[in-house]
């Protein structure tokens, strides 16, 4: 270190000051970068996963409204009842493309998107079985219709929501794995960033003692060494090979004192 010891009292200050803000600001910008994973782990939960869950429950719940009505229209007798529940499953059909069409921007992966692809294919072959189940109800058909229903209608609307259940665990166990690894960022950059803080506390720590004894060691000798003059100890020596200011003064010092010796002989 004889190269710290050697730097002006100026530069010396200002090294060590310079080295502890470097530390801190190098601490500041890992816990950026840290606590930027956690936020971009509660992001992806919060903008992807949860509401791919959200809409996709959006969809079961109106293909599930779809088919109750369906088999109401085959129950139903009159004919104004069955307008109303067409009129109605026809909304319900713009319903579920209003939501299908809110799930497409969340999708993030291909396979996502596979099993979506599955969803729209699915549906239309329902519906392919739902237009003739309509046909035979209101042609007064209710035995046939009632037959198709809980035949090729049941065995399609089942496809459809076992679908719709895969791709909503899909999702769920997604937001779930983004939760851990978010909890994991979370704790790695905890520690980390405790660790980064201790070592900048003990850096500093040893840097500001190293300056510390490298000023007050030679200034409490020289006190001794003008203690010992003004006792009229004129025998003293002050050896140096410093470069500083305090090296300045010890020469000065030793000059002082071999001045007043060879003045007294």
């Amino acid at each position: 270190m004889q190269w710290l010891a050697d730097l002006r009292l100026r530069s010396k200050l200002i090294a060590a000051f310079s080295v502890v803000l470097c530390l801190t600001a190098f601490l500041g910008i890992f816990a950026n970068s840290r606590l930027s994973v956690v936020n971009s782990g509660a992001t992806d939960l919060a903008t992807n996963w949860l509401p791919s869950v959200a809409a996709l429950s959006d969809v079961h719940v109106t293909t599930a409204d779809f088919r109750a009505k369906e088999m109401r229209h085959v129950l139903t007798p009159d004919e104004a009842g069955m307008r109303k529940l067409e009129s109605e499953m026809n909304d319900l059909l713009a319903k579920f493309k209003q939501a299908e069409e809110a799930y497409r921007p969340l999708i993030a992966s291909e396979q996502e998107r596979a099993q979506g692809d599955v969803l729209r294919k699915l549906w239309a072959d329902y519906l392919v079985v739902h237009d003739e189940v309509q046909r035979l109800s209101s042609a007064g058909n209710a035995d046939a219709a009632a037959a198709l229903v809980s035949g090729n209608g049941l065995q399609a609307f089942s496809a459809v929501s076992a679908q719709l259940n895969k791709m909503v665990d899909f999702n769920r166990h997604g937001g779930e794995e983004a939760g851990r690894l978010a909890d994991r960022a979370y704790g790695t950059a905890t520690w980390a960033i405790w660790i980064c803080l201790a070592l900048v506390v003990l850096v500093g720590l040893a840097l500001a003692i190293t300056v510390a004894n490298m000023m007050a060691k030679p200034l409490g000798n020289a006190a001794a060494v003008l203690k010992a003059v003004a006792e009229g100890d004129l025998t003293q020596r002050v050896q140096t090979n410093r470069k500083d200011e305090i090296g300045d003064m010890q020469s000065a010092l030793a000059q002082m004192v071999s001045s007043l010796a060879d003045t007294v002989n």
